[in-house]
């Protein structure tokens, strides 16, 4: 069987047939939710506390009747809605227990924030082993740091660009990696896949199948 091309996190809609992964939907504009996206109350909206409430609550339920796998994207960013982090941080850490009571794959959003989201892990003992860091951008160090506690990176556009990444991704085991055009066209996914077998010097989409069919059965247990 051929193999497909895994792109793990992607907004446009996906009529290919070669090109799987998990949509993000905005949930609050979009209720087309399919049991293989993704949705989650995103740093950047979270500037009311009321509102957050809501959304979550409305959140929590789609989740639940929708039988969805996966929850993001989630996290913490220092850059965008910086003064509402003290918000960020409250919201983040609710979304974190109610993705690990119902065992989900959880997708990250982080900005200059790599460090706190992996305290806040620690802090709540919830293991790395079902949690996705959404477009990479970090040091080799930071890289190492997650995959050795069973988390996953995800590298998109920025690998095609950034030859200081291509060294981290170059060096980073392929058990722990995938591939993601987020906003981007999902054309964009062969170029990252061309480049990242080329920077690894083999073909790494069966591994990648493999990544996501792992990730995939450990929340389908």
């Amino acid at each position: 069987m051929t193999k497909k091309f895994i792109n793990i996190h992607y907004h446009p809609e996906n009529n290919s047939e070669d090109i799987v992964g998990l949509r993000n939907i905005d949930f609050t504009k979009d209720l087309r939710i399919a049991k293989n996206c993704s949705i989650g109350l995103h740093p950047y909206d979270l500037k009311n506390r009321i509102k957050a409430e809501q959304d979550l609550i409305i959140l929590k339920d789609l989740i639940i009747k929708n039988d969805l796998i996966a929850i993001g994207e989630i996290g913490l960013d220092r850059i965008k809605n910086k003064k509402n982090f003290d918000l960020q941080l409250e919201f983040f850490e609710k979304q974190l227990f109610f993705a690990h009571e119902r065992n989900l794959i959880i997708i990250i959003h982080a900005v200059k924030s790599y460090a706190d989201i992996l305290n806040i892990f620690k802090r709540l003992k919830i293991p790395l082993e079902k949690v996705i860091f959404h477009g990479f951008n970090s040091s080799l160090n930071m890289a190492q740091d997650i995959a050795s506690k069973g988390g996953y990176l995800s590298f998109g556009k920025v690998l095609l660009k950034s030859e200081k990444l291509q060294k981290v991704f170059k060096e980073i085991s392929e058990k722990q990696i995938f591939l993601e055009t987020d906003e981007e066209p999902l054309s964009q996914i062969y170029e990252l896949y061309e480049l990242a077998s080329k920077i690894k010097g083999f073909n790494i989409k069966e591994i990648i199948n493999n990544n996501y069919q792992r990730i995939i059965a450990s929340v389908e247990q």
